[in-house]
């Protein structure tokens, strides 16, 4: 699971293997090129890729590389994959910074209610 914090089982350890390796000159994780390479041989375009390579490099934030890869992993488990960056009004969605607003305001309950 995504944000569970109790035991992690073999799926979630391998997947935090394969994010933390970096390739040092373009610092593009093992699990986004395996993401792409697999959206590829799903036929998907390269404007998709791009498309999804523009949630990574919105900003340097240290969280934001682990995060999406994560969150990626995830959708693609529960079998709705993200496979372009989320837009809204034709302007990227950064999901990361929504993410980190969204815990800095309490979570998702506290800004449902407070429709902030």
């Amino acid at each position: 699971m995504l944000f569970h914090q109790g035991s992690k089982t073999i799926s979630d350890l391998i997947c935090q293997s394969i994010s933390s390796l970096v390739f040092p000159r373009t610092g593009t994780s093992l699990l986004t090129l395996t993401l792409r390479f697999l959206l590829f041989l799903q036929g998907g375009s390269s404007s998709k890729t791009d498309s999804l390579n523009r949630l990574y490099e919105m900003d340097e934030h240290p969280e934001r590389r682990p995060f999406l890869d994560k969150l990626l992993s995830y959708m693609e488990d529960r079998g709705s994959p993200i496979t372009q960056c989320p837009t809204i009004s034709k302007n990227p969605l950064d999901l990361f910074r929504l993410y980190i607003f969204t815990k800095e305001r309490g979570g998702y309950v506290e800004v449902s209610i407070s429709k902030e």
